[in-house]
């Protein structure tokens, strides 16, 4: 019986994909953006076989830092796509003022910009970013590994859900975004999707599962609600980061909603969370009434509220850290121009982030009494109905 939901779930999960992928009307302007976004170029992976020249190390004093720039002359092979294996001789522009700049040295692994003319010969090649992709690689796996043999059979299902989530959210989600569907209704149907097949796939189809599933989306829902409210009282327009700033300016996409995009990202943030919380609380009280099937409704309730409150500290702490985290260099910028605390939290950016992190960790905390409140009534009403036999 448990396969066959999953099945079920999962059909829903490509229905729903495939729903996603249709085609929309674009206008004058916005198919010349496309033309111009798809232009005849492709990024290829390389490796520098030698540098040439370079003038990076020398001193010039008498040279203001804005107006340094450097040059080096590069040999690299190609060592990816169509021209794998092929040598070129290219010049790496740097300018010494800029933190990012990109300094290489041999052996170095790049990723380059291949721009093809109309007849599809190379007609300039220009440095694109480090190859990082062998770090990433090595902490992707490393994850696995861990997960596997850490968690076992658990953590296997763990690994299937969290694809299956990802999955969800590149497939389905975002598609539905672009072509023009609410971010709100969407993110919702996403997080029910999501949360049925995590906590179906991690805990089984008991009460256990079902009283988690229904405290998460209760949290979850909990969550978007606080933000919608808070948010349009602020009149937050979830155009606060350059990101969404550089999003708005492309025509053929105009119709998105912003404001909505950023309520649905905090309900999506706060899901895993939610989901925590919920399962954490449900298990426990499961192996409660397991290991005394005597006791009162009343007492299971205080035991799981007061699981409940062991568990917000450390999990407000995780989401809130989390948001602060990723502001950290933004944060820096503000302090160092000595902007005022009051200037500082009615920044559009900032006052985002704080109803993100509020917003997750009222949904997060609400979670509590609502799993407890569904794994009492599930569990009251298994004893009427084992009375009434």
């Amino acid at each position: 019986m448990k396969y066959k939901n999953l099945t079920f779930i999962m059909f829903l999960l490509l229905s729903l994909s495939m729903f996603s992928l249709y085609a929309s009307d674009n206008t004058e302007l916005g198919e010349y953006y496309d033309e111009s976004m798809n232009e005849k170029e492709d990024i290829v992976k390389a490796r520098v076989i030698d540098v040439i020249f370079d003038d990076t190390d020398e001193i010039r004093d008498d040279i203001p830092i804005e107006s340094d720039f450097r040059v080096q002359h590069l040999e690299i092979e190609i060592t990816s796509g169509t021209h794998k294996g092929e040598t070129y001789k290219i010049q790496n522009q740097i300018q010494m003022a800029m933190p990012f700049k990109i300094i290489c040295d041999k052996n170095d692994k790049i990723l380059i910009q291949v721009d093809y003319d109309e007849s599809g010969a190379i007609s300039n090649l220009i440095i694109y970013d480090r190859n990082r992709s062998a770090v990433i690689y090595f902490c992707l796996i490393s994850f696995i590994v861990l997960i596997l043999l850490i968690g076992r059979k658990q953590g296997l299902k763990s690994l299937i859900s969290l694809i299956i989530t990802i999955a969800l959210i590149f497939c389905v989600f975002l598609p539905l975004i672009i072509k023009g569907y609410s971010p709100l209704i969407s993110s919702f149907v996403i997080c029910v999707v999501a949360t049925l097949i995590t906590l179906l796939t991690i805990a089984g189809v008991n009460q256990k599962s079902f009283s988690a599933i229904l405290g998460t989306l209760s949290g979850t829902l909990c969550a978007m609600l606080f933000a919608i409210i808070a948010g349009k009282m602020a009149q937050l327009t979830g155009l606060g980061n350059e990101e969404a700033q550089m999003l708005a300016f492309i025509p053929q996409h105009s119709n998105i909603n912003y404001q909505s995009l950023l309520f649905s990202g905090i309900a999506i943030g706060a899901l895993g969370a939610v989901m925590d919380t919920a399962l954490s609380i449900s298990s426990s009280m499961t192996e409660i009434i397991n290991n005394n099937k005597n006791i009162s409704i009343g007492d299971l309730r205080k035991s799981g509220m007061t699981i409940g409150r062991d568990i917000i500290g450390s999990m407000s702490n995780t989401l809130i850290l989390a948001y602060t985290s990723t502001n950290l260099p933004l944060i820096l910028l503000l302090i160092l121009f000595n902007t005022k605390a009051k200037n500082v939290m009615n920044l559009d950016v900032i006052a985002s982030e704080i109803l993100r992190a509020t917003a997750g960790s009222i949904g997060l905390i609400l979670t509590i009494p609502l799993t407890v409140f569904v794994m009492c009534f599930f569990e009251s009403r298994n004893r009427s109905n084992t009375n009434s036999k």
